[in-house]
Formats: C-alpha cells, structure tokens, sequence
C-alpha cells in the first residue's frame, strides 16, 4: 500500500516571523471546488489544492458539520483512501522536518470529539531564511486494502524556540 505525502512547500524561517507556516490550520479554502457539493469531504486533485501546500496520493478536505466535528468547527485534511468517516483501523502519522522525524500513532476513537492532540521536537533547521520541506505522511499500522479512512490533520503550530544560554554559576 502507498503512503500518503502531504507536504509544505514553502517554509520560511525568519528570526522575526511570527507565522511560520501558510495556512497552518487550512481555513483558506482549496481554489477551484465546487460550491454545490453537499460532502463534508472534498477529494483533492492538481486543480484544486490548498494554498501553500502540495500532496502526493489521495487527500481529502474536510470541512466539519453535523457528523464531523472538528475543534474550531472549521477545516482539516485527510490523509487517506476515499473520505469515509468509519475507520476499522489505526493510523500512523509521520511528521517530518529536515533533521528528523516524529511517528504520532492515532486510535480509532469514537464519539462525536474524538480528536487528539500532540507534540515533537523537530530539530533545529531553518537559519538564515532557508527554506524547508514539513512532510506529513500517513502510514495505516496494518496492510487493510478495504480500510475507508485515513487521519485527519486539523492544525499545525510551529514554534521556534531561541537557544539558551547558561550563565555562569547557574
């Protein structure tokens, strides 16, 4: 089974930047989709992507609604099959910057807020304006050709930390 890649295309680092990601929480819609469609899952193509972002394989945009509930009850992505709702297995997430990776595994949760919150130190890249690739790719935890979901990404927070110094007799 393929993985599925979604990544940023532009990352900009800058020592005073306050918004280090573009759409990090994908409120700004998809360009080109069509406003007569009753599905909370929009199926993503090279003619309708989300601003600042590129994928590879199937992603979904997903907007919340009576039987979605995401926080916010804004939009997210999923990273998947066909944008069922109905999961029958677990998922990995791997989030990747340029000097390592984190693996988030995601339970199959019910209830109407079943959502999950986590956190990874990536590594210090980003100096002097360069630019990085953040990937998130999802990875099913079993090889089930009939599983009907994949994770759903509601918001990315990215925060640069500035080094620390010690100072003598601390």
């Amino acid at each position: 089974m393929r993985p599925v890649i979604f990544l940023l295309t532009h990352l900009f680092i800058a020592v005073a930047s306050t918004y280090l990601l573009q759409n990090p929480d994908f409120e700004s819609p998809p360009l080109n989709i069509p406003s007569e469609s009753a599905s909370p899952f929009v199926l993503l193509n090279e003619n309708n992507t989300i601003p600042g972002w590129t994928f590879e394989g199937t992603v979904q945009y997903v907007t919340s609604g009576p039987n979605i509930s995401l926080p916010g009850n804004g939009h997210a992505i999923q990273l998947g099959l066909d944008g069922g709702d109905n999961c029958s297995t677990s998922a990995n997430i791997i989030v990747s910057a340029p000097d390592r990776s984190s693996i988030f595994s995601l339970k199959q949760s019910y209830g109407k807020e079943a959502w999950e919150s986590y956190a990874s130190y990536l590594g210090s890249w980003g100096y002097k304006g360069e630019l990085i690739n953040l990937v998130l790719q999802s990875q099913p935890m079993e090889a089930d050709l009939n599983m009907t979901c994949g994770p759903v990404v509601d918001a990315l927070i990215l925060k640069r930390i500035g080094t620390l110094i010690q100072e003598n007799g601390t």
